[in-house]
């Protein structure tokens, strides 16, 4: 065994018996602290980096006086990483710590080889040696880290998705949950004004192109609306499933819409009820679109309402929503709104004819008149700016009796 090979044994010894490692990564981490601060602000992070110096120090003892040196990272050194990826902290953060790292533990060896040998040749060899081997672990261990980082966050992404996407299937399904607990699980608050979206790839978009425009618009879609935050869940390899907080969604007149791109976009509401509305209107307009193989690349769901629910595409909770929006106080079931409502319906079936509607109720035109004028008083515009859509919520209630009758499944 040569001077420096010697050298290097009693020092490894002598480092694992009398607290060197617990010294080295104490001092390396007050140096990573101070140069990085999301290490300094964080405990699990303070926490997980003293084990992760620690077990790397104590890896490099081990294998610096062996004459195969094979350089491998400690298990702590992936904890580290696993709370970094929990905490949303990116490879940015990581790599500087191990820079700041690197540069602190090489300054602990050389001033330790300056302090404790006296022949410049042994301690030339013996900087060379720490030299090669230091900078083969360091650069062996950013390599891997980097790697196992990407494999990590992609596991923990995909789990994150899916518990996400679960959670967001359970509210939508109209399952009961603790708003608020939700809130915080989906990093989404479901208390705010939703305007919710479904955005999908053309066939013009490449497969390879999909991911990349699919979040570039969903981004884009935020910052034309304002909105506060959003919620995006992927629902196959060329859709997904977007809420703005906005308190207005995307129109016509938006020139957000990237080139193969499509969206199918619901009302905007506010609250847990609102975040569900939204989404099933989307959702509607979403399945009118695919039915009639339109090319369009929006399409809102206020312009296809009346198609939506008269093809069934809907589902039976639009009609309770349509009669609720339109007849507002009118559809409440006390007798004398029941009369008007009732008078209204006919007159409208009668072309709007007073002395029809009169004749077959058998009161007087000016009776029928004074109705109608409630009534529109009631709704709070004139019949005939929203009649298609009065005439048939008047229908559906006249059919059902009241609003808690119609099916809102």
């Amino acid at each position: 065994m040569d001077a420096a090979a010697q050298w290097l044994a009693e020092f490894t010894c002598q480092a694992s018996l009398d607290g060197g490692i617990e010294g080295l990564a104490d001092r390396v981490d007050a140096e990573i602290r101070a140069a990085v601060p999301e290490f300094a602000a964080d405990e699990s992070l303070r926490r997980d980096l003293h084990a992760r110096t620690r077990g790397h120090w104590r890896e490099f003892i081990v294998q610096l006086e062996r004459h195969e040196f094979e350089p491998r990272i400690p298990v702590e050194a992936v904890d580290l990483l696993r709370t970094m990826i929990v905490r949303g902290y990116d490879m940015g953060v990581l790599l500087a710590g191990y820079r700041v790292g690197r540069r602190a533990v090489w300054q602990y060896i050389t001033a330790v080889i300056e302090t404790r040998i006296a022949d410049p040749g042994l301690r030339a060899a013996v900087l060379i040696r720490f030299w090669e081997r230091t900078s083969q672990w360091l650069d062996h261990s950013v390599e891997q880290i980097i790697a196992t980082y990407e494999t990590e966050r992609a596991d923990f992404q995909r789990v994150t998705a899916a518990r996400r996407a679960a959670m967001v299937r359970a509210i939508v399904a109209g399952e009961s949950v603790d708003v608020d607990a939700s809130s915080r699980d989906l990093g989404y608050r479901l208390r705010d004004t939703h305007t919710a979206y479904v955005v999908w790839a053309g066939d013009a978009v490449p497969n390879g192109a999909v991911d990349r425009e699919l979040e570039r618009s969903a981004a884009a879609i935020v910052e034309t609306t304002g909105a506060r935050g959003r919620l995006i869940v992927e629902t196959g390899t060329r859709s997904l499933w977007l809420w703005a907080a906005a308190s207005r969604g995307i129109d016509s007149g938006d020139s957000t819409i990237r080139p193969g791109i499509h969206l199918a976009v619901g009302g905007t509401y506010s609250g847990e009820d609102g975040f569900v509305r939204s989404h099933r209107e989307a959702l509607a307009a979403h399945a009118l679109s695919g039915a009639t193989g339109s090319t369009r690349p929006l399409i809102c769901y206020r312009d296809v309402e009346l198609s939506c629910i008269t093809t069934g595409l809907a589902g039976s909770w639009a009609i309770s929503r349509l009669v609720t929006r339109e007849l507002g106080d009118l559809a409440d079931p006390d007798e004398s709104t029941t009369r008007i409502r009732t008078t209204l319906l006919r007159y409208l079936r009668n072309r709007c004819n007073a002395a029809w509607t009169a004749e077959q109720m058998n009161v007087h035109p000016n009776t029928v008149r004074y109705r109608v004028r409630r009534a529109e008083q009631v709704l709070g515009h004139p019949i005939d700016a929203r009649r298609v859509y009065v005439e048939l919520a008047l229908q559906v209630l006249d059919v059902f009796g009241t609003i808690d009758a119609i099916p809102a499944g």
